[in-house]
């Protein structure tokens, strides 16, 4: 089987990939699973491959809101293990997308204070990004992330057979972190892959292959700085005013589209600050708006951008640390103050430059 192994200071684990959650099945049965926490989703789409797997173990179904991944869901899937006699011995599984697997890591990082968890992704924003890395966070209050923790998975599966069931809309979405990893990766010949695998349609025979190199990718960031004490923080890149807009949107654009949009702004603002050349900007741009596209309902203010931006984990009294692209694969973290030339900046992008402006 296709497999990848990432280094983990909590123990190594294997990246299985499989055409489908039968080919997955055998090496999955060595983990002895116990309890499984599955999207309702994915459940009700994938039934009959799923019951498979879970084979009469006890099931915890939850909503993939944002309302689910915080301290109170942490506190229901907590008292749902209790009740089924979870202990340290149990095995977690996680099927669904990053909300799925930020509620289980959490949770199984605190419950009888660590218990083993394995994961199906089941998005491509989850199978390209976050399946790997042991990172994860839960909401507090309307703010996202704000409290985490690092717990490794045992072991995950990535079925492309759960593609087949997902939306375009969330589709285009995990290409934004693809994005984010090829530009990090620093090779212009990933890009223009990424951009010739994408004229056949979002769900390129390719896919598969896309996936594998982003995880390269930061599997080369992650053993080097897995608790992200200074290397690792370039994978926030686009992140801090994506976040933003996904909370002054209500949650109106997926998590993937609003950091290719962060990214967007980040370069924009580069190009201003000498950072950026003005044509890798427009390069950039280009797959963007060509390859993701999306257009905004919600009007978005400078001011709420910021305010968002000021409860973000990476800022301090004195600005926020923000991930600037030089040029593929050159970033640099540069504190920036919340002061009268980002409000412009941002003011001037929103009015003439958006590349998500509403029609």
């Amino acid at each position: 089987m296709d497999q990848l192994e990432i280094k983990s200071a909590q123990g190594n684990y294997q990246v299985y990939f499989t055409d489908n959650v039968r080919d997955a099945k055998s090496q999955f049965d060595r983990y002895e699973a116990t309890h499984f926490i599955i999207d309702r989703k994915v459940y009700e789409a994938h039934q009959q491959a799923l019951d498979s797997l879970i084979n009469g173990s006890s099931i915890y179904f939850i909503e993939a809101t944002e309302e689910t991944k915080t301290l109170a869901g942490v506190a229901e899937l907590s008292t749902w293990l209790q009740g089924n006699g979870a202990n340290r011995s149990s095995r977690l599984v996680a099927i669904g997308g990053g909300i799925t697997q930020d509620l289980v890591t959490f949770t199984s990082h605190v419950y009888y204070r660590g218990i083993p968890w394995l994961f199906f992704p089941t998005t491509l924003l989850s199978m390209c990004d976050s399946s790997i890395g042991a990172k994860c966070g839960i909401n507090l209050n309307e703010f996202k992330n704000q409290l985490g923790v690092f717990q490794s998975p045992h072991a995950v599966f990535t079925c492309m057979q759960f593609l087949e069931s997902l939306p375009d809309f969330h589709i285009s979405s995990g290409y934004g972190e693809i994005l984010k990893l090829y530009l990090t990766g620093g090779d212009w010949d990933l890009l223009e892959n990424l951009q010739s695998a994408l004229q056949s349609g979002l769900r390129t025979p390719n896919l598969r292959e896309l996936i594998k190199t982003s995880l390269k990718i930061k599997k080369g960031i992650i053993e080097r700085d897995e608790y992200e004490s200074d290397l690792r923080r370039v994978l926030n890149y686009g992140h801090t005013f994506g976040h933003s807009l996904e909370k002054v949107t209500n949650h109106e654009i997926p998590h993937g589209l609003a950091v290719a949009w962060g990214m967007d702004l980040i370069n924009f603002i580069a190009v201003k600050r000498n950072l950026l050349s003005e044509r890798r900007f427009l390069e950039i741009r280009e797959v963007i708006k060509n390859k993701l596209p999306f257009q905004l309902r919600s009007s978005v203010s400078p001011e709420d951008l910021i305010e968002g931006a000021r409860k973000d984990k990476k800022t301090d009294k004195t600005g926020v640390n923000l991930i600037f692209l030089n040029d593929l694969g050159s970033l640099e973290i540069k504190k920036v103050s919340f002061d009268e030339r980002l409000f412009q900046e941002i003011s001037d992008y929103l009015k003439n430059h958006n590349v998500y402006a509403g029609r």
